[in-house]
């Protein structure tokens, strides 16, 4: 899953960086990566409780046999597979959000060209009525 996410957000942000405000409305495409992203981040992020649990117990577990065997400290510094999978899946949520947070943005700023017209249109038939 992290992997598809990652996938996910870099077609995101690809579509986003060449896209104008308002083609956010207009192309599938971006409509269609931003519910993937979104939808990826969610289940993502669900699973990062149960996965930093999991990496601590592993630590714990590693560390305590490490002063048992009298392991070396390169050995005890590497990653468990838990730990691994953690940091997987916080890079993967990182890059989901990232990605969300561009849309958000664009959207933004399509919201407020838009606002903008609006206001514009208004001020121009204010004058024609006085």
């Amino acid at each position: 899953e992290c992997k598809i996410g990652q996938g996910n957000a870099s077609l995101l942000s690809q579509a986003l960086a060449l896209s104008r405000p308002e083609d956010l409305k207009r192309k599938e495409v971006i409509k269609e990566f931003y519910l993937k992203c979104r939808s990826s981040q969610e289940l993502i992020f669900a699973q990062i409780p149960w996965a930093s649990a999991e990496a601590e117990k592993s630590r714990v577990a590693k560390d305590k046999e490490a002063m048992l065997t009298g392991q070396p400290e390169e050995q005890r510094l590497e990653q468990t597979k838990r730990e691994k999978l953690l940091a997987s899946l916080l890079s993967a949520n990182a890059e989901l959000m990232d990605a969300l947070q561009q849309y958000d943005d664009l959207e933004r700023v399509a919201i407020e060209r838009m606002t903008e017209e609006v206001s514009r249109k208004e001020t121009k038939m204010d004058r024609r009525m006085d």
